[in-house]
């Protein structure tokens, strides 16, 4: 028995490592750059997707063997590191450096950075990259061009490999002109929200690459608004009815690791997805509210009253909010996204929870001015909960603090109130400190500030997020990057 098992395993390994190599973003860069036809930044790829079964589980092989290789090869450096380190780089030299990596023209897409390399997650367009055409983020002509390239290319590749599929959260090559659509690790309630997210910054850019995308796919991203609306279920609550994505079974959002269903931050996602397809033109107000059955203003106002019923928005239905306890720090949500502070209600619901979080020591770092994700760690998955238990719990994510001090700078502009804008403040300075610490942009860090990091896994460095952290430090009058 055990030797079949051990068969298995290096069955899978081989795999893996097969896939992995063949279908590796940087390997075979010219052969996949022919997928895309004609000339200039506006070319359409043709390229060819699937989510059968064999090359599902082929892909999650190599993404397997993608982070044992990340985490060998980040072993291996800390034994080999030098004894003392090199005097401290600049935060514009780091930024530099780190726009170069991440938007450079050998990349066939928009990544995080390594381990992350070699999967394009269709969220991050509105997580994690949402203004990097932000004139305040970019360096020079060369690196606007370079970025306007890449978003477009990364746009296209998704569109046209998932045509009108429902949207699975990621896309990872097995083949130089083939990707896998897997979901990592259950259906998205964002996937839809980062194409519009990415089609709207290339459009409010003024790159005409944006319309053309657009326009040639319009009834695929129709498509995919109608999958939203037939997804949703009514859930009631004493005498409050709502809407939710995940009422029966929970959804992946930039926090995958948390296996809590009827979620604030899903169900943001779904409310966020509609308003950008309203504004983009895919389909009109009328045609949505006659398929959901309230406005955009009534769907709001209902998630706004069932998370917000104790006072403060609760993480989850299924566990109300009593503190910081039941709020997690995605609630702050994106750029441009559910919070909008329109109305007495929402600028009282994300005052008190974002005073829950600020006044409860549990939801602080060491330093006292950046924030965890949650005050507990979350339940996970068996397999999660060995190899990386704190990933989406008691670690800071600098992406989800730079969103909260964005969301602070805008509370303290419609309350007059200057508190929030310095809370953000020194989250700000002290996401400086750790980017200087750390040699780059850190996906994830312990409390103590330290890379994140287990038996499993290490931190990526993440490149392609710095710029979203360039535009908040600029919001707050900070000199320019770079």
């Amino acid at each position: 028995m055990l030797r079949w098992l051990g068969y298995l395993i290096l069955a899978y390994s081989a795999m893996g490592i097969g896939v992995y190599l063949f279908g590796h973003p940087k390997a075979f860069l010219g052969v996949k750059k022919k997928a895309f036809q004609g000339k200039g930044e506006s070319a359409q790829p043709v390229l060819t997707g699937s989510n059968r079964k064999a090359e599902v589980y082929a892909a999650h092989a190599a993404q397997a063997v993608n982070f044992v290789v990340h985490r060998a090869g980040r072993a291996a450096s800390l034994v080999h590191a030098p004894l003392t380190r090199p005097a401290a780089a600049t935060e514009g030299g780091l930024y530099a450096e780190a726009v170069e990596r991440a938007f450079s023209e050998r990349n066939f897409f928009i990544t995080t950075g390594s381990p992350h390399s070699r999967a394009c997650y269709l969220r991050n367009f509105a997580w994690f990259y949402p203004t990097l055409l932000d004139p305040a983020t970019v360096i020079d002509g060369a690196d606007l061009r370079r970025r306007r390239s890449i978003v477009a290319r990364s746009l296209a590749i998704i569109l046209e490999t998932m045509r009108d599929r429902p949207y699975t959260t990621t896309l990872v090559p097995v083949a130089p002109k083939r990707f896998a659509a897997v979901n990592y690790v259950r259906p998205p309630s964002d996937s839809l929200l980062g194409v519009l997210a990415g089609l709207r910054m290339l459009i409010d850019a003024g790159a005409p690459e944006g319309m053309m995308l657009l326009e040639a796919n319009r009834a695929q991203l129709a498509a995919q608004v109608g999958y939203l609306l037939d997804d949703l279920k009514e859930f009631r609550k004493g005498t409050r009815a709502v809407r939710l994505i995940d009422r029966d079974g929970s959804r992946s959002t930039a926090t995958d690791t948390r296996l809590e269903k009827r979620r604030f931050v899903t169900n943001a996602n779904v409310w966020a997805s509609f308003r950008n397809a309203v504004r983009l033109g895919i389909v009109s107000e009328p045609q949505l509210r006659k398929k959901l059955g309230a406005s955009l203003a009534e769907y709001k106002h209902e998630l706004l009253e069932a998370f917000g019923s104790c006072g403060i928005i609760a993480n989850s239905l299924d566990a109300p909010a009593h503190g910081a306890e039941g709020v997690t720090l995605d609630f702050a949500h994106v750029h441009d996204g559910f919070w909008s502070f329109e109305t007495p209600r929402e600028i009282e619901l994300f005052r008190a929870t974002a005073d829950a979080i600020i006044g409860d020591l549990r939801m602080h770092d060491l330093s006292g001015n950046c924030f965890l994700v949650s005050a507990a760690n979350p339940r996970i998955n068996i397999f999660e909960h060995f190899a990386v238990a704190a990933y989406h719990g008691r670690t800071v994510w600098p992406a989800f603090n730079a969103e909260f001090a964005d969301r602070l700078i805008d509370l303290a502009a419609k309350t007059g109130e200057p508190k929030y804008r310095r809370v953000a403040e020194r989250i700000v300075e002290q996401l400086e400190r750790y980017i200087l610490v750390f040699g780059g942009y850190p996906e994830v860090l312990g409390p103590d500030g330290r890379p994140y990091s287990t038996w499993l896994y290490h931190s990526a460095r993440a490149d392609s997020w710095f710029p979203r952290f360039a535009a908040v430090r600029a919001r707050l009058g900070r000199a320019k990057l770079g």
